[in-house]
């Protein structure tokens, strides 16, 4: 099952992430500072979407094979990946420790303080999406073996978010948070299992959505509670500052504490028919979101090579310097996305499929 409004979602999020990294200073992001500039709460807008489309994506399937199902998640994700990994250490200093090199390729930086932003710094959420990659199938098949109903997935949800923020608030407002960069800030903000419970919340929204979706679809009050939600999500965001003063203590909004509302926004997409979920459909917008991934990846090492060698030239002014890198990244990433991510995984699923045909072939043989 696809959902193109939320596909064009992820293009939403993907460029909120690089607006956070370099167009804070652009005049039209300074017209709403707090929810422009928001790229650490946007990734975990994404690893509740990555949940819930997974589901979606297999729940449906007449069957599940694992190793299927490991060969298209690593070709999916893993050759932009590289691709942005190799130019970003074109670009840097070439004395890196070859442990560093070692962590980054297998993607295991967001485990190990202080590696999660070395290198090509947005790979860390890659990091903590492989680790949930790895677990999908065990949750996958566990919750339909055990035929758990969405009452109680969604609970076991909701619980999982509620420790992790609880912890996560008392060891950000304890004496073991050391401020960033420091291993605490490191194991708050970027260790996989700080995230873990958006990846689940996201699952959990999926079967809800699954289960009742004729009844979220019917209802016309999901159309207005669509509008209220994303005016909370934008409060919550220009206003967060203000919130942990008022409760006296720093709350970890950028580590997942967000994500029931981003749940909440997603079901509601996905159950909505009106003028913003049409135009979320528009092919464009499927286009940037299908290239979103490409977009959030190659913004690191494709800034590097602006600034070496256009910023400046084509404008003076900070902002539109800003607009310019955009419109290059913007391309840069449509060009991935067709040349790269979808060329490399045709590639790999015909390889991985012609492998099995052999395999099968042989052990035929060997049976006769």
């Amino acid at each position: 099952m696809r959902v193109d409004s939320l596909t064009a979602m992820r293009f939403i999020a993907a460029l909120v992430v690089v607006i956070f990294h370099y167009g804070g200073n652009a005049d039209l992001v300074k017209l709403s500072p707090g929810f422009l500039t928001s790229g650490p709460h946007m990734v975990s807008f994404f690893y509740v979407l990555s949940g819930y489309v997974l589901v979606l994506a297999y729940k449906y399937k007449s069957y599940f094979t694992i190793g299927v199902y490991f060969i298209s998640r690593l070709a999916r994700i893993y050759p932009v990946y590289l691709f942005a990994l190799i130019l970003t250490l074109y670009f840097t200093i070439p004395n890196i420790a070859v442990k560093t090199l070692f962590i980054h390729f297998t993607m295991l930086q967001a485990w190990i303080p202080p590696n999660p932003l070395m290198l090509n710094s947005p790979g860390w959420s890659l990091s903590v999406e492989a680790f949930f990659y790895v677990i999908f199938p065990l949750l996958f098949i566990y919750i339909n073996n055990k035929g758990l109903s969405w009452k109680a997935i969604i609970a076991v949800s909701v619980a999982l978010w509620l420790v992790t923020q609880i912890v996560i608030t008392y060891l950000l407002n304890s004496s073991f948070y050391k401020g960033d960069p420091s291993a605490s800030h490191d194991l708050i903000y970027y260790f996989p299992l700080s995230h873990l419970c958006s990846f689940y919340l996201g699952m959990s929204g999926a079967y809800l959505f699954i289960n009742k979706k004729e009844q979220i679809c019917r209802y016309r009050y999901i159309n207005f509670s669509l509008i209220l939600i994303l005016i909370v999500n934008y409060l919550a965001l220009e206003k967060g500052y203000y919130m942990s003063s008022w409760i006296g203590f720093n709350l970890p909004t950028a580590s997942s504490f967000l994500s029931p509302l981003y749940l909440a926004l997603i079901i509601n997409i996905s159950g909505c028919d009106n003028y913003i979920t049409k135009s979320l459909t528009i092919k464009p917008f499927v286009v940037l979101g299908e290239a979103s991934y490409s977009l959030y990846i190659l913004q690191s090492p494709v800034h590097m090579a602006y600034v070496r060698f256009v910023s400046g030239k084509l404008s003076t002014n900070p902002s539109y310097d800003f607009y310019f890198y955009l419109i290059m990244l913007i391309i840069i990433s449509v060009t991935s996305y067709y040349t790269i991510e979808m060329q490399a995984k045709k590639a790999v699923m015909f390889w991985f499929d012609s492998f099995r045909n052999r395999k099968f072939l042989a052990q035929t043989d060997m049976q006769t």
